[in-house]
């Protein structure tokens, strides 16, 4: 299947689908909001480490794909 979202670097629009990897050398700082909200709801943040990905259980729409700071904490 192909991906909803490809980028290799800094993004914002809007991507619906249910899984997200991160195959760029750096960690990334995702924004999305749970489809069922419409937009209309809380938008939130994950961190995505480089080379891993993430599984939601709803669909949701990613808005904002973002390097993340690099404070010296790891990326969970």
């Amino acid at each position: 299947m192909p991906p909803s979202l490809t980028t290799e670097g800094e993004w914002s629009g809007s991507a619906r689908g249910h899984i997200f990897y991160n195959n760029t050398s750096r960690d990334v700082t995702m924004t999305y909001a749970v489809a069922q909200d419409e937009g209309q709801g809380t938008a939130h943040t994950a961190c995505v480490s480089r080379g891993q990905g993430s599984y939601f259980t709803m669909p949701m729409s990613v808005t904002k794909v973002t390097w993340r700071e690099d404070d010296g904490s790891p990326c969970w």
